[in-house]
């Protein structure tokens, strides 16, 4: 519970001038990091209790696992528990559902509006136009459970780039996966052995942000931290905070 260790760090966010916020889930508090910074500052929560600003963030980044806006600040939500994806545009006072029967695990977006979800029994990321409802095409895996490159098993946090590369992280083979465009398999560019520090391999990673630069973090919730990659030259490994 010092506050240069984490307990199951469930959820991520970067913002523009490089500080990292992570969700410490069982310490019920976020924690903002500064760059470089060896130890962390609690933002919300942090006394011990699931306080009700504790638990709205708990909901959005373990029972929702993930929202994202877009820049007219509408919201989408991905529902897990309730199988759906919502979109709640600012003000409103309830959501719609524009995706149904769907056991999403995370969100995102695209520089164009189309909507990315994970799908996590189907073992897939389909993509979905700007209004949602209509089914889009799968951009990565849907060939079943499975650890080939073709497959995903179970995942959970997606990130699109500005040239609508998909990254996933797939939680339970262990690593993350990135599929070019109209791609039929996907490249593993971080898995649990390359990702070892420590003597600690990355297990079931639940979620993912790029900073400015580039450079991917990934929430390693089983050996309680959260990891950098630059990606560009992944036989560079770094642990930030753990």
């Amino acid at each position: 519970s010092l506050l240069n260790q984490l307990r199951d760090p469930t959820g991520l966010f970067i913002d523009n001038a490089g500080n990292i916020y992570v969700t410490d889930n069982r310490n019920f508090r976020i924690v903002k990091w500064k760059p470089g910074a060896s130890s962390g500052q609690v933002v919300v929560g942090g006394n011990g209790e699931e306080n009700d600003v504790f638990m709205v963030a708990y909901f959005l980044n373990c029972t929702t696992s993930k929202i994202v806006v877009d820049n007219n600040r509408t919201m989408f939500i991905c529902d897990r528990g309730n199988l759906r994806v919502q979109r709640w545009f600012q003000n409103d006072n309830q959501g719609q559902t524009i995706i149904a029967n769907i056991s999403c695990a995370g969100v995102n977006l695209d520089n164009q509006g189309f909507l990315y979800v994970t799908d996590e029994d189907g073992h897939r990321v389909i993509k979905y136009p700007p209004a949602g409802a209509r089914e889009g095409p799968i951009v990565a895996g849907g060939n079943g459970q499975g650890n080939g490159t073709h497959q995903l098993q179970e995942p959970h946090a997606v990130l699109v780039d500005y040239m609508g590369t998909v990254y996933v992280a797939d939680i339970f083979n262990s690593r993350i996966v990135r599929w070019l465009p109209n791609s039929q398999s996907g490249v593993i560019i971080i898995d649990a052995l390359g990702a070892n520090l420590n003597g600690k391999n990355m297990f079931i990673p639940v979620d993912m942000a790029f900073d400015r630069k580039g450079n991917l973090y990934v929430a390693d919730i089983f050996n309680n931290r959260i990891l950098m990659f630059p990606i560009d030259k992944s036989s560079c490994v770094k642990s930030m905070y753990h």
